[in-house]
């Protein structure tokens, strides 16, 4: 089995924090969050990758 453990990471600090992640996805406000953050940074990338700059409407034309 191929170790995914960054160097000095321990069996248990993996298993603590897979814990806290479990916890944190059965928080509805926790994933909205995620989602929205996700969206918006997808938007700024696609917007920029275009190379629009402000609010162009040519842009939404595309």
């Amino acid at each position: 089995m191929i170790s995914v453990l960054k160097a000095g990471a321990t069996e248990q600090s993996y298993e603590s924090k897979l814990f806290e992640l479990k916890l944190k996805i059965q928080d509805r406000r926790y994933l909205n969050n995620a989602i929205d953050r996700i969206a918006s940074v997808l938007s700024s990338r696609l917007v920029e990758a275009h190379g629009v700059t402000g609010n162009s409407t040519e842009f939404m034309i595309q």
